[in-house]
């Protein structure tokens, strides 16, 4: 800008440096390669903290210009990867549009899904049947062959469940940039049905989350869609520049009104029904929900998985009244090393919820964070 043009930030400056300081704990302790956090206004896309950590010294930009480039790249905005599982709540709004599922369904989780004509399957992370859960157990207890089952139930055939189930990340802003205002945002990589078919293996896969590349902002602001009442908003840095407010973008209406509060309740559920995350994800006082995702790593080079190395994602809001989600708060833990690998359990000194919990806490502890009070999703009056 011109000299002298006074820049405002919707960034937090206490928040985001406690942001980064959690950020430094959790790679060490995780031996990550990095950890990234955005933390946003789920109504109005304002971003109050995002880092990642290994990040840049700005003083010292000349050798890591030299060294290493990349280190310059935001990963919340420029890099993509496989979500995983977090992706069950987009399976999740595919299933309740379609009136076949409601969160009381009964699904029967078989450990081990064949598919293709036994040519491909899908498996559990721990590979054991659970038989006949809720649909929301199976959304809580994370398992594939519930997501995987009720994607390919969407429709009477797979090219039509696979439209469906692709139209609803479309249309939650995956494939496309958010539009956020710093420079080098990317789309991600999702691949269209209609272009190139998808065979069952590939709509089981898309259920949970492998198979298509998003970035942490994407996430960050399609789940502020599932928990504001069904909108799309734009996220954005920028408050204003000298007197002049940034121009609000017209949000976009991608869910039914009904749905916010059945997707609220789900993430709820999962934090609280599934003992593993209960103790280390909720805040006394607060209202907390999200999804955990662990998602197997591809290494081009050696054309198989990266042995026990792993992408940790956890999306998930807080808030100070039942059912009314104040903030959103998305993790991502790249590459984090587990202490105990063992079939269907995972474990790091520093878990994707547990880094989440300790962003949240810094948030709504911090003066001036949390608006003092909203109408919540539901039309009632919040007290």
């Amino acid at each position: 800008g011109t000299p002298g043009t006074d820049l405002r930030l919707t960034i937090d400056a206490g928040l985001q440096l406690a942001v980064e300081q959690e950020l430094l704990a959790a790679w060490v302790a995780d031996r990550a390669v990095s950890v990234s956090a955005v933390v946003m206004d789920p109504y109005t896309g304002e971003i109050y903290a995002e880092a990642t950590y290994p990040s840049y010294d700005a003083n010292d930009y000349r050798t890591i210009a030299t060294d290493d480039p990349s280190r310059f790249l935001d990963p919340i905005v420029s890099q993509v990867y496989e979500p995983g599982s977090v992706f069950k709540m987009l399976t999740a709004i595919a299933a309740f549009e379609s009136g076949k599922v409601d969160t009381k369904t009964r699904v029967n989780d078989v450990g081990t899904l064949w598919l293709d004509k036994h040519r491909a399957k899908v498996d559990d992370a721990d590979r054991r049947a659970k038989g006949w859960m809720t649909f929301e157990d199976g959304v809580a207890w994370s398992r594939n062959v519930v997501a995987a089952k009720v994607a390919l139930g969407l429709a009477r055939t797979t090219a039509a469940a696979s439209a469906t189930l692709y139209e609803v990340w479309s249309r939650m802003g995956f494939g496309a940039p958010t539009g956020i205002d710093v420079a080098g945002e990317v789309p991600g990589l999702v691949n269209d049905p209609a272009v190139r078919t998808w065979r069952q293996i590939d709509l089981a896969n898309g259920a949970f989350g492998q198979g298509i590349a998003v970035t942490p902002i994407q996430l960050a602001t399609a789940f502020s869609a599932m928990v504001n009442g069904g909108t799309l908003v734009r996220p954005h840095v920028v408050a204003g520049v000298g007197d002049h407010e940034a121009a609000v973008t017209q949000a976009t209406t991608v869910l039914q009104p009904g749905m916010s509060p059945t997707l609220v309740k789900l993430m709820n559920h999962v934090v609280t029904a599934v003992p593993f995350y209960h103790d280390r994800t909720l805040i006394p006082g607060y209202y907390v929900g999200g999804k955990t995702g662990t998602a197997q790593i591809w290494d081009s080079k050696a054309h198989d998985w990266k042995r026990n190395l792993f992408n940790y994602s956890f999306i998930g809001f807080v808030g100070r009244t039942t059912g009314h989600p104040d903030i959103v708060v998305a993790v991502r833990i790249h590459e984090g090393r587990p202490t105990v690998a063992r079939v269907g359990q995972l474990e790091m000194p520093v878990m994707s919820f547990e880094l989440f919990r300790r962003i949240a806490y810094d948030a709504i502890t911090r003066p001036g964070i949390l608006p003092d009070r909203r109408a919540p999703i539901d039309g009632t009056v919040a007290t």
